[in-house]
Order: C-alpha cells, then sequence, then structure tokens
C-alpha cells in the first residue's frame, strides 16, 4: 500500500493545480485534508494519498502563437478588420493607431486571434493504481457566511465549491445581489459533479456575460479554457466546468479591486474598458462622458460587472427655459454633437421643437479630402457606407473639394 506524501503550498498554487499534479481530483484533497474550503495560503501543508513514484514520458502540447497580419499594397484598415471578423475601433485601439492609414508591410496584431502549433516535453507521469480508486465526495458541513466589501455570489460559491443555484436555493434568494454584513447559508452535503457545456460567442458579449449567465466567474472560465486575455472573437467556443467538478476551482488570489482608473498616455477608452473586462459604453456612461476622447491624468471610475447603461430616448421634445447646451448635458453627449445630429445651424431653439438624440455607440471621426478621393473610396476606406457620410454632413450631391473635412460615422 502506498504511503501519502505532503506538498507544501508555493504562490499561485491552487488545490485544482496541486490534485492535477499529483493525478488527483480536488474533491479527494478536500475530504482526505478535512478542508472546510478550497482557499489555499502559502507554506500550508497538503497531504497527498496514495502517491507512488514518477516515471518519464513524453507528452504533446498545443502552442498559441498570436496572429500579426503584414499590410500589402492596396489594403485598407476595415478590409483587414473585415478579414478577422474585428472592428476597425478594435485593431485601432489593439495597435495604437493614431489614424487609420496604413503603410505596406506595417504588422498589425490581430486581437484575441492565434495559430497553433504542436511541441512535444517529457513531463513526469504517474504511476497509476491497479484498479481505479473511486472518486470520493466530501462531506461539507452546513456552515454561516458573513458578506464582506468586494463579495459576490458567485465568488462566495467558488470559494466553498458550490454553485450559485445551490446558495440561492439554500438561502430563498430570488436574485444574485447580495449586500455587505448579510449572514448566507452555506450548503454542505456532497459535492455534485455536473457536466461540461459548451458555449459558442456570439455578437457583444463579453467573458464576464457568459460567466453571470452559467454562474460562474470571470477567472474560473479564463483558467479552465486557457485564455491569456478577456478578449473574445465571434464563434470562439468556450467550455463551461461543472459545478463541483475537479476543474471547477480558479486558483484564489485574493487581490484588490480597483475603483478608479488614471489615464496614462497611449490609453483609450476601449483599451481601457477593455483591461477591466467592461465595455468603452459601461465607462462612457458611468463617468458621464460626452464623447470618448480622453486626457493623460484624467481619473475614471469602473463601473461594476452588472452595471447598465442608462438607455437613452430616440428623441426629446424642448420645453420652456431649455437651451441646447441644457438638453446636451442631460443625455450625456455635447452641444456640437446634438447640433451635427440634427443639421442646426445654430444653438436656437423654439418649445416643441423635436431633437433626435445620438445612441452612445455613435462614434465619429474627422476626414479632410485629399486629391482623387470619391465618396466611395473614403467610405470603403472607414468600413460605412456613401450614403451614412452624405447624410451626417448633409451633402447635396457626391461631388467633393479637395481640403473638404467630412464627418465620418464609425461603427
Amino acid at each position: 500500500m502506498q504511503k501519502a506524501t505532503t506538498h507544501i503550498v508555493k504562490r499561485g498554487e491552487s488545490l485544482s493545480v496541486i490534485a492535477s499534479r499529483y493525478g488527483k481530483t480536488t474533491a479527494q484533497l478536500v475530504a482526505y485534508n478535512n478542508l472546510s474550503n478550497t482557499t489555499l495560503s502559502v507554506g500550508q501543508k497538503i497531504a497527498i494519498p496514495g502517491a507512488g513514484n514518477a516515471a518519464s514520458n513524453t507528452q504533446t502540447v498545443v502552442v498559441k502563437t498570436p496572429v500579426v497580419h503584414t499590410v500589402v499594397r492596396g489594403e485598407y484598415l476595415s478590409a483587414i478588420a473585415k478579414k478577422y471578423n474585428k472592428s476597425i475601433k478594435q485593431l485601432t485601439s489593439y495597435n495604437k493607431l493614431t489614424s487609420t492609414t496604413l503603410r505596406v508591410g506595417q504588422r498589425l496584431k490581430i486581437p484575441g486571434a492565434y495559430t497553433e502549433t504542436t511541441k512535444t516535453r517529457v513531463v513526469e507521469k504517474k504511476v497509476a493504481p491497479k484498479a481505479p480508486a473511486p472518486e470520493i465526495k466530501p462531506q461539507i458541513k452546513s456552515q454561516i457566511y458573513t458578506v464582506k466589501s468586494g463579495d459576490s455570489l458567485s465568488v462566495i460559491a467558488e470559494k466553498y465549491a458550490t454553485n450559485i443555484t445551490h446558495l440561492k436555493q439554500a438561502n430563498n434568494l430570488k436574485s444574485s445581489g447580495v449586500f455587505v454584513g448579510q449572514k448566507l447559508k452555506v450548503p454542505g452535503g456532497q459535492v455534485q459533479a455536473e457536466p461540461e457545456r459548451l458555449h459558442v460567442v456570439k455578437k457583444g458579449e463579453f467573458l464576464s456575460v457568459i460567466a453571470k449567465k452559467y454562474g460562474t466567474s470571470t477567472s474560473t472560465l479564463k483558467s479552465y479554457n486557457n485564455l491569456k486575455s478577456t478578449s473574445l472573437r465571434v464563434g470562439q467556443k468556450i467550455k463551461i466546468p461543472g459545478a463541483g467538478s475537479s476543474n471547477y476551482q480558479a486558483p484564489v488570489v485574493k487581490v484588490e479591486v480597483p475603483t478608479e482608473h488614471k489615464v496614462e498616455r497611449g490609453e483609450s477608452l476601449s483599451v481601457i474598458a477593455q483591461r477591466y473586462d467592461r465595455s468603452a459604453q459601461q465607462f462612457q456612461a458611468y463617468n458621464q462622458l460626452s464623447s470618448t476622447r480622453l486626457s493623460v491624468g484624467q481619473v475614471l471610475k469602473i463601473p461594476s460587472e452588472n452595471y447598465s447603461a442608462p438607455v437613452r430616448p430616440s428623441t426629446h421634445t424642448v420645453e420652456k427655459g431649455q437651451s441646447l447646451s441644457v438638453i446636451a448635458s442631460r443625455y450625456g453627449v455635447s452641444t456640437q454633437q446634438l447640433k451635427q445630429f440634427n443639421g442646426l445651424r445654430s444653438n436656437s431653439l423654439n418649445i416643441g421643437q423635436r431633437l433626435k438624440i445620438p445612441t452612445a455607440s455613435a462614434q465619429k471621426t474627422q476626414h479632410k479630402v485629399r486629391s482623387g478621393e470619391s465618396l466611395s473610396v473614403i467610405a470603403q476606406r472607414y468600413g460605412t457606407t456613401t450614403s451614412a457620410i452624405i447624410s451626417t454632413n448633409n451633402l447635396r450631391s457626391k461631388s467633393l473639394a479637395v481640403g473638404q473635412v467630412l464627418t465620418i460615422p464609425v461603427s
């Protein structure tokens, strides 16, 4: 009979990582060491049941290399974005471009795109016992947990190797919202493993949204899918671990959640939003920004993961005493945006006049017409349509003059 060995926890190790190293399950280690949860501390001793001698073996691993696109003659940024199923904004912010003009031979990094190659390495293979031992399902006693600042139901569920559904049922909760000081009953009993599921990423989905949908956390999905960032692409397949499975727990790391961000040189709103796993629209609405322009040193408040930007009405009827600047401030846009969006030549308004309110996602840029350029060429360059440019600039014909400045709507 093999003797148990002892493992001393090192920085960055989680219970699932240690279990995988010795060919065990997380549930076996929880039960064998009488642990009440999966949180570990550096230097903690973990007993490994029946750890045998290791034999050398080879293993083939997949190595992911980021995709880099080299610009060829005649290519526009919109064409490259379409080729890789990205937006112009994503390529611009990811490569820190100050304009959409490209040069032949320029190398562009494609966010969230990788090529895969295989390599063979030598690993330590555990000698398997003659007969597979049945998985030990830990018996965990019910206990009371007091909610602390920064806690969410998914964080508490992950800490105690359970899931959001079990916590809500045990506490008769109708929603996932919790408050500081609230006492929650953490159910005991056996941790039942659920089958792994597969989620196909749809347009507009973030990793945090997918995590919330399946009652898990962003860090769990990143760890389980070996993701280096939270960037996703449409059609990408994300594996969802079953609650209670040996791979369900992500490494538990105590981190201080920031509430503010100070803008640094070269940062854009989309880059900052991606860093905190939020959308640019969430940041813009939460900080009441009239545009996406930022200044170095500007302090932005970080919205919560569940923050929803208030929906703007499509129109506003002018009331007595209202000015264009008052209406613009009310909807979080600039006076200039309202004028351009409604084709106004002055700031004068009439009572009862209806104004169209631009949406938060309506982003625009300026373009100075060069010799030989036509509306169709400019539209193709920015990935928009000639009709959209004509409408935005109130043009009466398709004729352009060299040096003319156009406002370009960018999706």
